[in-house]
């Protein structure tokens, strides 16, 4: 790799997140902590492989989520 706009980077980096659940743990433990389930809207910045997100709109309500 190069650098961060190398290409190889996403598949890298998803690849990392499926080898080690523990990041998708993680993100899940954040969202539980930010009471995002009285939220009208939540922005993930740098969204990466998109587990945090999937986290996020799993505890955000309807009709935000």
């Amino acid at each position: 790799m190069t650098g961060w706009d190398d290409a190889e980077n996403a598949t890298a980096y998803a690849r990392y997140c499926r080898e080690f659940p523990l990041y998708r743990d993680t993100s899940a433990v954040l969202a539980s902590l930010a009471g995002l389930e009285a939220a009208g809207l939540a922005v993930d910045l740098a969204c990466g492989t998109g587990a945090t997100t999937q986290a996020i709109l799993a505890r955000l309500p309807p009709p935000a989520g």
